[in-house]
């Protein structure tokens, strides 16, 4: 090897070692094409470090032809085989993982491999010297070596070529130009001595390899240091399932938010998300991976594991987690999910949407939890197909005005028709459904054309009902375009935007970007006006409800079930401060969920002057509601 080539082999040295480190120092996924990548990492940097130690030693240590001369030639070689062999199984187990092959599919692999040792190992060995200085070795077992190294790399080319669609776009042509690039060096260095390239076409596909396929990076969650992304958890279930491997996924879900995220809230859930797993990093080996904006989950091999987790989230938990509410859960696979697709199911509907609404603080989940994921599963079809259809119905349920006397108003409540299979399906459970699939802007144009075609064909202000409550999705008064539709309704339907009062819960709206600021000043110019509905569900953000101007604040059934409680009789000092503070402001109060003569008066005697509940009516369709008009 002449100085250049030794020059430009040093500097490849220098490229590859300083690959190994920044993979090496970040975290990596357990997969068995990662590990025969560093498999071809180490090989790579292994016989790029002989050859030059063989070509250091040729001019001062090692005399031509000689034991030592022999020893280290062999090495080179065997350590390049190799090196080709790991990254023709890096490749296979990008393709098929690492299934069990059939026993003429390990000969095909392994047996050329074997032959290869073994030629190296017993078949002579030799070295010249050019007239210019350069020398090479040569003999059966190098042409032998260098034949075999070719085959497995001409293999590996068309594994890539005909198996595209296992890799990200473009990546196959990057794999495949390296490996070429690596046979195009070895070819041109193996005929032309003296041309110094020996080692850049190993170098280069090292390089192609790390930016295009394991780049560590592309594994981690942007912006944060110690999550990787939900594409490495599918990565891993995947190879999980292939190995047929049993695991337990735990679940860290955050629970005192809403599920719909907006704005700085989403930054916030996301930097304690972060910092949790700094902590959990801090104290396991194991990989967290982002489920969602509300979830982490790692992947553990024992029930003791778990149990050690448990008692670092649950029993013990770092202050990361003070002043937190979350949830444990815990998946065992393969018991309870088939595949790595039932599973990924299974985790979802977990942590978006049953942690919710159970008020379990550890969740282990079973046949009992599975059930209702394939209820909601079959609740999500039915409301595809009626959304298609048309198939809802809009009730009205009466607001009773404690200054006038009499009903002044109703809210607008959708229904789905009854399912022949499921029977009556509450709008608690196909309502988030229907805001999760993207089509509960369908559901509320359907509801808003409905509701204003009934005020003037039922000549509702001659029954003394001034507006119709209609409930705004957190999707609609979060998307831009939402006042400029409602408002082209209002006019198609020649109805006055008085006629209309919108109600949004506080959650589709808290730390959002200003859009449902917008939407619904925009509203209001015209005459429309907006109640907050379910205030005290929550967590209630005084000084963003005072931005917003409501006309009314709407008090959930629950808060006020909780105040007129008479085992609590001091609650009732909660109810005269929310109506003493919103009345303060402007705001008139309504309570929801009054469901006797007894409730009423009390509401009534402590300054609430709207009233709603079964007391006064049950929600009804179109007919049942100018009946009930009529009869008052």
């Amino acid at each position: 090897m002449s100085f250049a080539q030794l020059q430009i082999s040093v500097v490849c040295l220098i490229v590859v070692i300083s690959l190994d480190v920044m993979f090496i120092q970040r975290r990596n996924l357990p997969l068995m094409s990662t590990r025969f990548f560093k498999c071809l990492m180490i090989f790579v940097t292994a016989n790029i470090v002989l050859e030059i130690l063989q070509a250091m030693g040729e001019h001062t240590v090692f005399e031509m032809n000689s034991p030592m001369d022999d020893f280290m030639q062999r090495l080179c070689m065997l350590t390049l085989l190799t090196a080709i062999y790991s990254l023709f199984m890096y490749i296979w187990t990008r393709i098929w993982g690492d299934r069990v092959d059939s026993p003429a599919k390990l000969i095909l692999k392994n047996i050329p491999l074997a032959m290869g040792y073994a030629c190296i190992i017993l078949m002579p060995i030799e070295r010249r010297v050019s007239e210019a200085g350069n020398a090479w070795h040569y003999g059966p077992a190098v042409e032998f070596t260098y034949y075999l190294c070719f085959v497995y790399m001409i293999i590996t080319i068309a594994l890539v070529a005909t198996h595209s669609y296992r890799f990200h776009s473009g990546e196959n042509q990057v794999i495949i130009i390296g490996i070429l690039t690596w046979m195009l060096s070895s070819w041109t260095a193996a005929k032309y001595v003296e041309i110094a390239i020996p080692k850049i076409g190993s170098m280069l596909l090292m390089l192609f390899l790390y930016i295009s396929s394991e780049n560590p990076r592309e594994y981690m969650k942007k912006n944060m240091l110690y999550v990787m992304n939900r594409y490495a958890l599918v990565q891993v279930l995947m190879e999980a399932y292939r190995k047929r491997q049993h695991r337990y996924i735990l679940i860290f879900i955050i629970t005192n938010r809403s599920t719909n995220l907006y704005g700085k809230e989403r930054m916030h859930i996301r930097d304690r998300l972060d910092r949790v797993a700094a902590f959990i990093s801090q104290k396991n080996r194991e990989n967290i991976y982002m489920l969602n904006d509300h979830s982490l989950c790692t992947i553990v091999r024992t029930e003791d594991d778990v149990e050690r987790y448990r008692n670092m989230v649950m029993v013990n938990p770092d202050e990361s987690l003070h002043n937190l509410k979350h949830t444990l859960a815990l998946l065992e696979i393969p018991n309870y999910a088939d595949d790595f697709e039932m599973a990924l199911r299974i985790l979802d509907y977990v942590s978006l949407e049953y942690a919710f609404n159970n008020s379990e603080k550890e969740i282990r989940i079973d046949n009992r939890v599975i059930d209702k994921m394939m209820y909601r599963a079959m609740v999500e079809d039915i409301v595809r197909k009626a959304a298609e259809r048309r198939e809802f119905e809009v009730y009205y349920q009466p607001i009773y005005s404690v200054n006038d006397k009499r009903i002044i108003s109703a809210e607008a409540l959708v229904r789905l028709k009854k399912n022949p299979t499921l029977g009556f399906i509450s709008p608690e459970v196909f309502i988030p459904i229907a805001e999760e699939i993207g089509i509960v802007q369908e559901i509320d144009d359907f509801v808003f054309d409905e509701v204003c075609g009934f005020f003037l064909r039922g000549n509702l202000r001659e029954y003394g009902i001034q507006y119709i409550e209609v409930n705004l999705s957190g999707n609609e008064i979060m998307d831009a375009g939402t006042a400029q539709r409602l408002r082209r309704h209002m006019a198609e339907h020649k109805i006055s935007p008085s006629n209309i009062s919108f109600e949004i819960t506080e959650t589709a709206y808290i730390n959002d970007d200003g859009t449902a600021l917008q939407n619904m000043f925009a509203l209001q110019e015209i005459g429309s006006t907006f109640a907050l509905d379910d205030f005290g569900s929550g967590y209630s953000n005084l000084n963003e409800i005072l931005k917003m101007k409501f006309h009314i604040i709407k008090l959930d059934k629950e808060f006020v079930w909780n105040c007129l409680d008479p085992e609590r009789p001091e609650n009732i000092k909660m109810l005269d401060f929310c109506v003493s503070f919103m009345k303060g402001y402007g705001m008139q109060v309504l309570a929801e969920g009054v469901e006797d003569e007894n409730q009423a008066k009390i509401l009534e005697e402590h300054g609430v002057e709207y009233l709603q509940g079964y007391y006064f009516s049950k929600p009804i369709p179109e007919d049942e509601f100018i009946e009930f008009l009529e009869e008052k």
